[in-house]
């Protein structure tokens, strides 16, 4: 089990930087295609495609750089920044790091959201295509920065690290991955805290869980309304051609 172990340690990294190479060639043929073999009619759903290819790109780097490790144990959930450029930083430095990293997912699904808006404002109501111009783009960009602070934020200001994870992390580590986390930061919430028999609540990370809660929660359920309300509208659409192409059958008949 160890050799296993030890295996996928030295082949995440390099199976981590072969996907971003990847990745970065096909988002950046996908860039030019949108920029250059798109009709100039897509306006505005030209400019998100390609912020869409740009943060794909910039997110799978920032990933290969960290190198994210996910460990869950029975009270707590941690990421642990395991990339070789990390061993540069102090334990802070890879704390924040890593916060950023899972900010950066905060901020994907807050891109995914302001999309299938899009999709549910010229689907279902064009008339309000105002809504995605001008200082409106502002609007919605500041939203995609809500959700990357309010995830930094929770992350930093509460998820950090403490003396009483370590006690729990640090052991627990060493047994599953035979990881020396000696010089290593992590970031990740603690929900109790055993003592004897007793379980305490870590409201302290619990608030911080709450913070990045309120701003998921946000792009999901955008997603959702938008997503059903974008179904609901083709279909009506779709209804309204069938029933216009039965009238004419009729008429010719």
């Amino acid at each position: 089990m160890d050799i296993v172990i030890n295996f996928i340690f030295k082949a995440h990294e390099p199976a981590a930087w072969f996907l971003t190479f990847v990745t970065v060639f096909l988002n950046a043929l996908l860039f030019y295609f949108i920029t250059c073999k798109t009709k100039h009619d897509f306006g505005i759903y030209k400019r998100i495609l390609k912020f869409l290819t740009l943060y794909n790109i910039f997110y799978s780097t920032t990933q290969s750089v960290t190198v994210p490790i996910l460990y869950a144990g029975d009270y707590y959930f941690t990421l642990i920044p395991g990339g070789y450029a990390m061993r540069f930083f102090s334990t802070y430095a890879q704390m924040v790091w890593g916060s950023f990293v899972s900010s950066c997912f905060g901020m994907s699904l807050a891109v995914l959201a302001v999309h299938f808006v899009y999709r549910y404002i010229q689907i279902c109501h064009y008339r309000h295509g105002y809504l995605l111009t001008g200082y409106y783009q502002s609007i919605w960009f500041g939203y995609m920065l809500f959700c990357l602070t309010a995830w930094m934020i929770g992350c930093v200001g509460f998820l950090g690290m403490s003396i009483e994870k370590e006690r729990l992390l640090f052991p627990d580590v060493l047994r599953a991955y035979n990881l020396n986390m000696t010089n290593r930061g992590y970031v990740g919430p603690h929900y109790w805290i055993l003592y004897g028999t007793q379980l305490e609540p870590q409201y302290k990370d619990w608030s911080g869980m709450l913070l990045v809660a309120v701003a998921t929660s946000s792009t999901l359920i955008m997603m959702c309304f938008c997503g059903y309300r974008t179904y609901y509208g083709m279909a009506n659409v779709v209804a309204k051609q069938s029933a216009k192409k039965r009238s004419r059958k009729r008429r010719w008949n």
